[in-house]
């Protein structure tokens, strides 16, 4: 990294690591009112998730589908924001955010604790939130109890504050169009960002390498949009007496196991790929590929875990799970010819929305008429195995709106 971007990285991670500081000592305070306490929270959102990028970017990993999250919810946050200038977030909205976590953490406990256990004092206070949410909720939808305890209300979703009727789906793609109607870089950066934090597999070195200079750029954009709109709100200022990151991971020495395990923890993913990846006729480009991003993953949650962001911690660990469960189920196959099929598979599906993406963007893409390659696929597995009457209808349904429609 060129020395001045990283002194402009770590100035902004400073500037934001106070911001982090004197919103948290606020959002904390228990005699705010509920609209301050929105606004706190999701200004933290920006904040916080804008520290998250920085922590990856300057222990050199950008790559991780933890930073393509932050990224997402740094855009969600600022739709939220112009969806309440617009005066389309009214206060029991606002209500409903503020205690909605009560019905989570509520559940989350009846798992662990016993009946007796939870009907102990320490539980109140979270009880009596559950409760005013559920006013909140009656009083905004103008249900009923048992119409909240439904699954598919969706009062688990972060989000479920800002339904209008309790059945609606919150979809940001189509609020940020909504509410950023003159600027298409909203919209095609949270695109991007929601393609590529879902697993893919790229078996081409040097495509992947471009495909990470076009998502460093957009992360770059990411960080732009966020410290112009606290900048311009008179939120963020210079923080020179702050320490740098440096200072506060690397060099700090309460943290020195943490960076030793860190760092033994790569040269293992390293020794793995070493070991497992060479064949006798080529190189598992596939297995590479699975831990080399497995990696990026595991190093930004030890990193976040050390560093105390454990909400980054929980919202890495998804990604994870959904790279690993994939590369376990294509493993899995028995026959070579059908395992070869569903890794070829995989990567025309990840290349395919990729590449859509950045022609719709204006950016350059591959020529390559991957049609023509997931014919043949159809022909020779597909089609017995979905009865689709016609490869269009295949073509169709499978790539543009389903993920993982190759398993």
């Amino acid at each position: 990294m060129e020395q001045e971007k990283f002194e402009k990285l770590n100035n902004l991670y400073k500037s934001l690591k106070r911001l982090d500081s004197d919103i948290l000592a606020k959002f904390n305070c228990a005699e705010i009112t509920d609209e301050d306490y929105f606004f706190y929270g999701i200004h933290n959102d920006i904040v916080s998730n804008a520290l998250n990028i920085l922590v990856n970017y300057l222990t050199g990993n950008i790559e991780s589908a933890g930073v393509d999250n932050s990224c997402r919810m740094i855009l969600e946050a600022l739709t939220i924001l112009a969806m309440d200038e617009s005066g389309d977030i009214e206060t029991v909205q606002k209500s409903i955010y503020r205690y909605s976590y009560a019905y989570v953490d509520i559940e989350n406990f009846k798992m662990v604790t016993t009946k007796e256990q939870f009907q102990e004092d320490n539980f109140k206070a979270i009880k009596n939130d559950r409760n005013k949410c559920a006013r909140y909720i009656k009083k905004h939808f103008g249900c009923d109890y048992e119409d909240i305890q439904k699954q598919e209300s969706g009062v688990d979703d972060p989000c479920f504050y800002l339904k209008k009727n309790i059945k609606d789906k919150v979809v940001f793609a189509k609020l940020i169009k909504k509410y950023f109607p003159t600027d298409s870089c909203i919209g095609n950066l949270y695109e991007f960002f929601s393609i590529i934090v879902h697993p893919r597999y790229e078996m081409y070195p040097d495509v992947e390498k471009a495909t990470m200079e076009t998502h460093q750029f957009f992360v770059d954009n990411i960080l732009d949009i966020a410290s112009n709109y606290l900048t311009d709100n008179k939120m963020l200022s210079a923080a020179e007496n702050e320490s740098d990151f440096n200072s506060d991971f690397f060099y700090n020495p309460l943290l020195a196991n943490n960076v030793h395990n860190l760092k033994e923890t790569e040269l293992s993913f390293h020794l793995a790929m070493k070991t497992l990846c060479p064949l006798t006729d080529g190189y598992d480009w596939f297995t590479w590929f699975f831990l080399e991003k497995s990696k990026y993953l595991v190093l930004d949650m030890m990193t976040s875990l050390s560093l105390g962001y454990t909400e980054h911690v929980v919202a890495t660990f998804k990604p994870f799970i959904e790279l690993f469960s994939i590369f376990y189920k294509i493993n899995t196959v028995e026959d070579l010819t059908e395992f070869g099929d569903l890794k070829e598979s995989y990567w025309i599906s990840s290349r395919i929305q990729i590449n859509e993406h950045l022609k719709n963007c204006g950016l350059s893409a591959s020529n390559r008429d991957y049609k023509v390659e997931l014919q043949a696929l159809y022909n020779n597995y597909y089609a017995e195995r979905y009865k689709v009457e016609s490869f269009s209808k295949f073509y169709d349904m499978r790539w543009k709106t389903k993920r993982k429609w190759y398993l």
